[in-house]
Formats: structure tokens, C-alpha cells, sequence
């Protein structure tokens, strides 16, 4: 019998009064803040961002599906904001991937999400290349120090949206369940490939709204460092970094080629470009 495959992305438009509070720049020259030049771009570039996906899942001769705001989402988000109604829907969207990554397990052997900002460049199948049957496929990310080394010395701020401040916020929370580590790996879930077994086993939303009461008291821990706690929150790696020494998962997270941050120009050899800065003026043809 034949795999059954798919590949999903989702697109939320996220109005105005609903953007991050904080004014930040993808770069020190943009004249818009990260909020509004994500949401620019994604207007202008919308259907080719569409296009794009479609055709790569056509070459691997898989189905593709994008998730936008429909009921389904309305009721995940109404769900969230009930358990934490300060909640951004930034995160609310990074959740209800894996909301999707499990709907999806329901119909089809194996599942690659993409990240909407997420563009291929290649002809070679990721489900050929990666064994998404028995390993979760997906990046983890460089941090600047090693916590073994520098977690009793570690006191300059950290971003909430930094892989240094998941790590951190990971291995806090899994002292909540009276788990000690110290090597978890800060993940990137904008690429993500995996079985239904292995959706399933991760079983993400398991006592969900517990969990996320954990990530809040360690918000507001103050046997912890301020420069510690402005980084702490409720975002999806934190809680997939979690579950993963919670399940003991098992990853592939060296993808080198197969996702590649796209900043301000296109390296050589890429399989699958995230483009973190939306800076997708960087492809000529997507501008006649």
C-alpha cells in the first residue's frame, strides 16, 4: 500500500491591533517593524507563497493543504485564550501547528509541515530523503553559550524569541516535572517532518492547560534572574523541546541544506529557504 503523505502550511492574518507590542526590526535600515513587514510582505506575495508549495508537493507526488482562519482555527484560538487570555496570536498560531500536525496524523502516514514564509528550491523529495518514519525531522539551533558552562553566570537579557531563552525555558520547565537535563536542544519548528506514530507519541497537548500554567509560574519565579524571566514564556519550542526528553522522541535535527535561513541574500545549494525576513523581493520574478 502506498504512503500516505501531505504537506501543510498555515496562514493567519494577524490584524493590526493584534501585532507583537514590541516595535523591533528585522534590520537596523527596514523602516517597518517586524510586525508590519511580515504582514506586507505576505499580502504582496501571498499567492506565490502558495504557488510554491503546491509545486514542490507535486513533486513529490504528495497532497498539500493550507490552514487559514477558518472555524477549526477560531475554536483552537477561543480554546487558548480561555486557559491564557494574554496570550499573542503569534503564539497561538505556532500552536495550532501542531493542533494540525495531529488533525493531519488522523488521515496520512506522514506529515512535513512548511512554515508559510518557508520556500523550496529543490526537486529532491524531503520524504525520500529523510526517514520521517522513524525520527521527528527538523532544525535545532546554534545558541551563543553551553548551559553546563554558563547557567550559574548567565545574566544578560535574553529575547523571548531567542533559541537561548527556549532552551532555557525547556530545561525550566522540565524541572517542573521534576526532570533535570542539561543539554536540550533549542528546536525550530518552521520545518517539520514526522509519522502519525510519532505525532502521536508526542502527544503535545497532554494536560495542556497544566503545562501552561507551569510556563507562567516560571515567568513569575523570582529565585530566577530578570534577565532570565523577559525571555520566559508560552511559545511552541519551548513545549516541543519538553516533550521530546518527556517522550524521548526520536530527532533528526541536522538538516544543513534542507532549512536554511534566508537573511539578506540566497546561498548556494539551499533545499528549503526560510525566509525569517520576509525579504522575498530577493526573487526577481516575483516582482514583474
Amino acid at each position: 500500500m502506498k504512503t500516505r503523505r501531505i504537506i501543510f502550511s498555515i496562514y493567519i492574518k494577524i490584524s493590526q491591533s493584534n501585532w507583537d507590542v514590541l516595535s523591533d526590526k528585522y534590520n537596523c535600515d527596514d523602516v517597518f517593524s517586524k510586525s508590519e513587514k511580515t504582514y506586507n510582505a505576505f499580502e504582496v506575495y501571498y499567492n506565490r507563497l502558495i504557488e510554491c508549495k503546491k509545486a514542490y508537493a507535486d513533486i513529490c507526488d504528495v497532497d498539500y493543504i493550507l490552514f487559514e482562519d477558518d472555524n477549526d482555527y477560531q475554536q483552537f484560538k477561543i480554546k487558548i485564550k480561555q486557559i491564557l487570555p494574554d496570550i499573542t496570536e503569534y503564539n497561538i498560531i505556532n500552536f495550532y501547528k501542531f493542533d494540525r500536525l495531529e488533525y493531519l496524523a488522523e488521515y496520512y502516514d506522514e506529515v512535513l509541515f512548511l512554515d508559510f514564509d518557508v520556500v523550496p528550491f529543490t526537486t529532491d523529495s524531503f520524504f525520500n530523503v529523510w526517514n520521517c518514519k522513524d525520527f521527528f525531522i527538523l532544525a535545532s539551533s546554534n545558541t551563543r553559550f553551553k548551559v553546563l558552562q554558563d547557567f550559574n553566570t548567565l545574566y544578560y537579557s535574553l529575547n523571548f524569541r531567542s533559541p537561548e531563552a527556549k532552551m532555557l525555558n525547556s530545561m525550566l520547565l522540565c524541572q517542573e516535572y521534576d526532570m533535570y537535563v542539561f543539554d536540550l536542544k533549542p528546536y525550530n519548528t518552521g520545518i517539520m517532518g514526522a509519522s502519525k506514530e510519532l505525532i502521536h507519541k508526542l502527544n503535545y497537548f497532554e494536560d495542556f492547560e497544566i503545562l501552561l500554567g507551569h510556563m507562567t509560574e516560571i515567568t513569575k519565579d523570582k529565585t530566577l534572574p530578570e534577565e532570565w524571566r523577559v525571555g520566559m514564556g508560552w511559545d511552541n519550542e519551548t513545549v516541543f523541546g519538553f516533550r521530546v526528553f518527556q517522550r524521548n522522541i526520536p530527532v533528526k535535527d541536522k538538516l544543513k541544506k534542507w532549512h536554511s535561513i534566508i537573511e539578506e541574500h540566497l546561498p548556494s545549494g539551499i533545499k528549503l529557504g526560510h525566509f525569517i525576513h520576509k525579504n522575498f523581493e530577493l526573487f526577481p520574478e516575483w516582482n514583474k
